[in-house]
Protein backbone atom coordinates (compact mmCIF):
# COMPACT_ATOMS: atom_id res chain seq x y z
CA UNK A 1 0.00 0.00 0.00
CA UNK A 2 1.19 3.46 -0.83
CA UNK A 3 1.81 5.40 2.40
CA UNK A 4 0.90 8.67 0.66
CA UNK A 5 -2.64 7.49 -0.13
CA UNK A 6 -5.36 9.63 1.43
CA UNK A 7 -8.66 7.99 2.33
CA UNK A 8 -11.87 9.95 2.82
CA UNK A 9 -15.24 8.99 4.25
CA UNK A 10 -18.20 9.12 1.92
CA UNK A 11 -21.81 9.22 3.06
CA UNK A 12 -21.74 5.42 3.26
CA UNK A 13 -18.67 5.54 5.50
CA UNK A 14 -20.21 8.13 7.81
CA UNK A 15 -23.39 6.06 7.99
CA UNK A 16 -21.37 2.97 8.94
CA UNK A 17 -20.00 4.81 11.98
CA UNK A 18 -23.21 6.54 13.08
CA UNK A 19 -25.73 3.78 12.38
CA UNK A 20 -27.23 2.35 15.57
CA UNK A 21 -28.22 -1.19 14.59
CA UNK A 22 -25.64 -2.59 12.21
CA UNK A 23 -22.19 -1.85 13.60
CA UNK A 24 -18.79 -2.39 12.12
CA UNK A 25 -16.42 -4.62 14.08
CA UNK A 26 -14.48 -2.52 16.62
CA UNK A 27 -11.16 -2.57 14.73
CA UNK A 28 -12.77 -1.47 11.47
CA UNK A 29 -14.78 1.26 13.20
CA UNK A 30 -11.64 2.58 14.92
CA UNK A 31 -9.71 2.60 11.64
CA UNK A 32 -12.58 4.35 9.87
CA UNK A 33 -12.74 6.97 12.63
CA UNK A 34 -9.11 7.89 11.84
CA UNK A 35 -9.96 8.57 8.19
CA UNK A 36 -10.50 12.31 7.71
CA UNK A 37 -9.85 12.98 4.03
CA UNK A 38 -6.59 14.83 4.79
CA UNK A 39 -4.29 12.36 6.57
CA UNK A 40 -2.13 10.01 4.55
CA UNK A 41 -1.89 6.33 5.44
CA UNK A 42 1.47 7.13 7.04
CA UNK A 43 -0.14 9.80 9.26
CA UNK A 44 -2.99 7.45 10.16
CA UNK A 45 -0.40 4.86 11.19
CA UNK A 46 1.14 7.45 13.53
CA UNK A 47 -2.28 8.20 15.09
CA UNK A 48 -3.37 4.56 15.30
CA UNK A 49 -2.63 4.14 18.99
CA UNK A 50 -3.72 0.67 20.06
CA UNK A 51 -4.50 -0.52 16.54
CA UNK A 52 -1.88 -2.96 15.26
CA UNK A 53 0.02 -0.84 12.77
CA UNK A 54 1.31 -3.88 10.93
CA UNK A 55 -2.24 -4.70 9.79
CA UNK A 56 -3.68 -1.18 9.52
CA UNK A 57 -2.97 -0.74 5.79
CA UNK A 58 -4.85 -3.99 5.10
CA UNK A 59 -7.66 -2.89 7.44
CA UNK A 60 -8.05 0.33 5.43
CA UNK A 61 -8.14 -1.67 2.19
CA UNK A 62 -10.76 -4.00 3.73
CA UNK A 63 -12.88 -0.99 4.68
CA UNK A 64 -12.76 0.30 1.13
CA UNK A 65 -13.96 -3.09 -0.14
CA UNK A 66 -16.58 -3.55 2.58
CA UNK A 67 -18.10 -0.11 2.12
CA UNK A 68 -18.08 -0.30 -1.65
CA UNK A 69 -16.04 1.19 -4.42
CA UNK A 70 -17.22 4.74 -3.71
CA UNK A 71 -15.38 4.56 -0.38
CA UNK A 72 -12.07 3.67 -1.96
CA UNK A 73 -9.03 5.86 -1.59
CA UNK A 74 -9.19 9.34 -3.00
CA UNK A 75 -5.95 10.77 -4.27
Amino acid sequence: MNLTTVYSKTAKGVQAITQKGKRLPAGLARALSLVDGRATVEEILEKAGELPTSTLPQTLADLAKRLGSEDAARM
